[in-house]
């Protein structure tokens, strides 16, 4: 029987790093090339391995090329970043993982990942991890895992075939990655081991329980309200009727423009979020805390949902 993949090997090379990849890639490619690279890496291993069955040391885990001054390398109009991981015991846990993206930009950044296959000691196959969420198997890429025949096969894919489109949304992955990778990069002013208690608007209370199902237009109003979202968390988001949408059912996720909106406020647009055939609107005009419920979605699903960057 061939071993398991270990969750905490397995999850840093294709859970954690891959969302931030198509997600933060900026912030990604400058913490693996700065400075505190050590300190980064060492922090998204940690929270790979939460709730991890077995923690296993970060010894082995390093940035190719930063010790001698230059984490980035470039060739044929590409800059390319390696991660060298600890060593692959068992198939699909990675021996390298390869950032590509052309110079002079920061997006899309390709995620490539050589992975252990079954078989022979050092027998490899390259896959890739796309930004909806699809991972690629790119087959066979043989048992030389020298860096410099790994960075050759990753530049030869990414020359020859024109980078995915990033949709600026990935499947958020379990509730336990998305708080361990709140732990170690937190978000100022989003605490995402508490769920999110969306406050409807006074103005708004008021009007849903005037408008008590007592004649046609009190009817509409207060369906309205009892479809929107009251708690937000890790796990997915619950309206005020009862109704319960989980996380891995989302489908798709837009921000949509109001035109014309008299709300009071600047916040003249809403986040739609579409759980198969049915579809969630967080509204932040129509709430007291309506930044702080963006804020904690942005944190949640790993993008920029707000005006004010």
């Amino acid at each position: 029987m061939l071993p398991t993949p270990r969750k905490q090997h397995y999850d840093f090379a294709h859970r954690i790093l891959p969302y931030e990849a198509h997600n933060r890639p900026e912030r990604l490619w400058d913490s693996l090339t700065g400075p505190a690279w050590s300190e980064s890496l060492a922090g998204a291993w940690g929270a790979a391995g939460q709730g991890a069955p077995e923690q296993l040391p970060v010894r082995g885990l390093s940035v190719e090329g930063v010790l001698s001054g230059d984490a980035v390398f470039r060739e044929d109009g590409l800059e390319i970043v390696m991660v060298r991981m600890p060593p692959a015991l068992a198939p699909g846990e990675a021996f390298w993982i390869v950032l590509i993206r052309k110079q002079g930009t920061t997006r899309p950044l390709r995620y490539f990942a050589f992975e252990k296959a079954a078989g022979e000691q050092d027998a490899t196959i390259m896959s890739e991890w796309r930004a909806d969420g699809s991972r690629i198997n790119l087959g066979d890429a043989g048992d030389n895992l020298l860096a410099e025949n790994i960075r050759s096969m990753a530049i030869m894919e990414a020359l020859s075939e024109p980078a995915p489109a990033n949709t600026g949304y990935a499947p958020p992955y379990s509730p336990a990655t998305a708080a361990a990778i709140a732990a170690v990069r937190p978000v100022p002013g989003v605490d995402l081991s508490k769920p999110f208690v969306c406050e409807l608007s006074t103005f708004h209370t008021v009007r849903m329980w005037l408008s008590m199902p007592l004649c046609g237009i009190g009817l509409i109003w207060w369906l309205i309200h009892r479809s929107q979202p009251e708690i937000i968390d890790p796990q997915g988001i619950t309206l005020r009727s009862g109704a319960r949408y989980t996380w891995d059912r989302l489908t798709d996720l837009k921000r949509v423009r109001v035109v014309g909106a008299v709300t009071g406020v600047r916040m003249d647009y809403y986040i739609s979020l579409a759980f198969g055939g049915e579809t969630v609107n967080v509204t932040p005009g129509d709430l007291n805390n309506g930044p702080q419920a963006i804020a904690y979605l942005e944190a949640l699903l790993g993008t920029r949902l707000r005006d004010d960057y």
